[in-house]
């Protein structure tokens, strides 16, 4: 696909409590619009991007690709946006490009961003990158930790002057080094740049959010 100015190219970004809209339409600038709450992944998505496609003078069916954050981060977050992408592009017979959504918030760093999640279940979503000209080089495979492992991860020397995102919960948690941590908040606009350069999908139902942990069954208490 071309990624020319006439094309439109929405984004999706659910995989946090901060889930966002972003769209790119004729004039070139991208648009980025917040949703209210962690609640409005499921009902706010597609009220939102056509509200903001209309103040765009757009129309869903001219899209040409759509671009989903795929996590980690919230399970249900991560489905919703995943879901809503792949009808988009269904309906419009567009493009489907998924992104790691740690992946689109490291890439406005330049030099080295270290991420860390609470991913619930005394478990934490760790992962490293390098980012450059050319965009965002992964040093470390995205990975579900338990606590101790984390904390080895985040203590290892080659990441002693990296940009942390963190959220509130690893920051109480662990120890950063002194570093000034910034949110773990992916954004729409983030994951929309970053997906503009992306091979799309041969198989739309390929792209599917990153559960870096094995589904595991609790039974309810009586």
């Amino acid at each position: 696909m071309s990624t020319g100015a006439t094309r439109l190219v929405v984004a999706i970004e659910t995989s946090s409590r901060a889930p966002s809209i972003a769209a790119l339409a004729g004039d070139g600038a991208i648009r980025h619009r917040d949703l209210e709450g962690e609640r409005a992944h499921a009902s706010d998505v597609l009220p939102a991007l056509e509200e903001l496609l209309r103040e765009i003078g757009a129309d869903r069916r001219d899209l040409a690709r759509v671009v989903v954050g795929l996590g980690p981060g919230s399970l249900t977050g991560m489905r919703v946006g995943v879901a809503v992408a792949l009808g988009l592009a269904r309906a419009a017979r567009a493009d489907l490009v998924g992104v790691p959504s740690f992946e689109a918030l490291a890439s406005d760093v330049r030099g080295v961003a270290l991420l860390v999640g609470d991913a619930r279940g005394a478990r934490f979503n760790v992962g490293a990158y390098e980012v450059g000209e050319e965009g965002a080089r992964e040093l470390a495979p995205l990975a579900s930790l338990d606590e101790a492992g984390a904390r080895s991860f985040l203590a290892e020397p080659r990441f002693a002057h990296a940009v942390v995102h963190a959220d509130d919960s690893s920051i109480e948690r662990f120890e950063l080094g002194g570093r000034e941590p910034r949110p773990l908040r992916p954004r729409a606009d983030q994951v929309l740049r970053v997906g503009l350069g992306r091979t799309p999908a041969a198989d739309l139902a390929s792209v599917q959010p990153l559960y870096l942990r094995p589904f595991e069954a609790r039974t309810r208490r009586r």
